[in-house]
Formats: C-alpha cells, sequence, structure tokens
C-alpha cells in the first residue's frame, strides 16, 4: 500500500492539527471572502429571522413572523452564537462563542456570555 496523502485541509475535517496554509485552504478562504462580502451587502436589508408571538392563541395557531437581523461590516461571529431575531450588530463588532446577543450591539464592540453583554477591555 501506498502513503496516503493527507492534505492540510483533510487534517482540519477531520479535526486534528493542522496548519492553515496551502492552495487548496487559500482557494476555500477566497471563496468564503467573496460569499462573506456579497452576504454582508445585503443581510442588513434582506436577511429576516422567525420570531414567534408573545400571544398564545396566536402560537398555538401556528404563527410566527419575520424580524430583521442586521450583520454590519467585518463582523466576527463566534461558534454557537446566537442573534435573535431584530438584533442590528453593529460594522466591526465581535460577538464571543456561545453568546446570546438579545440586544443590538453597537459598532466595534464585544460581546460576550448569556444574555450577551459588552465587555470592555
Amino acid at each position: 500500500m501506498g502513503d496516503l496523502v493527507v492534505t492540510e485541509k483533510q487534517k482540519m475535517l477531520a479535526g486534528e492539527l493542522y496548519v492553515a496554509t496551502g492552495e487548496e485552504l487559500a482557494a476555500d478562504a477566497r471563496h468564503v471572502a467573496e460569499w462573506m462580502d456579497k452576504y454582508n451587502a445585503s443581510i442588513a436589508r434582506t436577511q429576516r429571522e422567525a420570531d414567534h408571538p408573545r400571544d398564545p392563541a396566536q402560537r398555538r395557531a401556528g404563527l410566527e413572523l419575520g424580524r430583521p437581523v442586521g450583520i454590519g461590516a467585518n463582523v466576527w461571529i463566534g461558534a454557537a452564537a446566537i442573534i435573535l431575531p431584530g438584533i442590528t450588530v453593529g460594522d466591526d463588532a465581535i460577538i464571543g462563542a456561545g453568546a446570546v446577543v438579545t440586544r443590538d450591539v453597537r459598532p466595534g464592540a464585544t460581546v460576550v456570555g448569556n444574555p450577551a453583554k459588552e465587555r470592555h477591555a
């Protein structure tokens, strides 16, 4: 049996340590950057998230509503963060991993926790 070639991307996908270099990962990064440019340009105007009425009778009827979610430019959203419907996240903000964002986030702010609160440097 010949040696198996394991790429850095294969290591990454397998949950192993990897080096974030090489053409395969660079091409993926370019593709994601192009996609994010398009996504960030339109999300604040078009993205809506489902929300549920507070009235029990309306919920029993299966009603829900769409509320806008705005994500600014150059925002970092950590893994497993939740941004609730109706929230706007300003440009250059950072949302910590696992944060539950229940209020708007001002530009440049870092928020962490549940509920997410601004962390001051």
